[in-house]
């Protein structure tokens, strides 16, 4: 058996070790130049090329009872999923056309409105969207409290006591006014008009209430950008 004196190291990690604490990055001087040379539209383009989009947009409107009721949103957002609820119903894929969901509805829940817009939305959600869509939820018909990207195909877990119908989604938080079109609908896809820059405009704002989300260890002080370490050589900052 192997004692504790006979464990060694190299004198270089050893003196490594001295110096370096868990908030040290530590970089080629090659990667560090490469990084120091970007210009600011340089940088915006490598941080936009690294959310892989479909180029599709969809309105998510959860409503109150959903952002609010037993913190169902907040487990959705740390679970990374888009639920959608729907007591009574089988397995989305089951349902053959919207009419079969309609009837569906009318069954499960007779005399209510939602049969103008949730059978869409339940249609949409299962035979609709795609991975690389992108998800705006809103809490109400003014806010926008995330963002997310489709990561998976429809799934349906009829064990859970909710949240049986479900995606994998990767969450970004924000805090936005809703300034698209409004529908009556509670899931509806974006007319190309209005995607314009959309991208763009959801990773900028992401990254202007977020902290720490930057490439290369980059760090959001307001529009300023500083890497947080330093060269031998020299320390550097990016500015937006």
């Amino acid at each position: 058996m192997m004692l504790m004196e006979e464990y060694k190291i190299s004198e270089e990690i050893y003196q490594a070790s001295l110096v370096t604490s868990s908030e040290s990055f530590s970089i080629s001087d090659d990667i560090f130049e490469e990084a120091d040379t970007l210009t600011v539209e340089e940088l915006q383009q490598e941080v936009l090329a690294s959310y892989k989009f479909s180029g599709r947009y969809w309105i998510w409107k959860m409503g109150s009872s959903v952002f609010y009721k037993n913190k169902n949103w907040q487990k959705m957002f740390l679970a990374n999923e888009m639920q959608m609820e729907a007591p009574g119903f089988k397995y989305f894929k089951s349902y053959s056309s919207l009419v079969d969901f309609q009837k569906e509805y009318k069954c499960q829940n007779p005399g209510s409105r939602g049969i103008d817009s949730r059978p869409i939305a339940y249609n949409a959600f299962a035979n609709s969207l795609r991975r690389g869509d992108v998800i705006i939820a809103c809490a109400s018909n003014s806010t926008i409290v995330a963002w997310g990207i489709v990561e998976s195909d429809y799934f349906y877990r009829p064990t859970r006591k909710a949240g049986k119908h479900y995606r994998n989604v990767t969450w970004i938080k924000m805090d936005m006014p809703f300034i698209f079109t409004d529908k009556p609908q509670i899931l509806y896809m974006l007319q190309k008009e209005e995607t314009h820059l959309l991208k763009e405009t959801l990773v900028s704002k992401t990254y202007q209430q977020l902290t720490n989300v930057y490439p290369f260890g980059f760090v959001d002080k307001g529009y300023e950008m500083k890497i947080p370490f330093e060269s031998r050589k020299k320390s550097s900052r990016f500015y937006f």
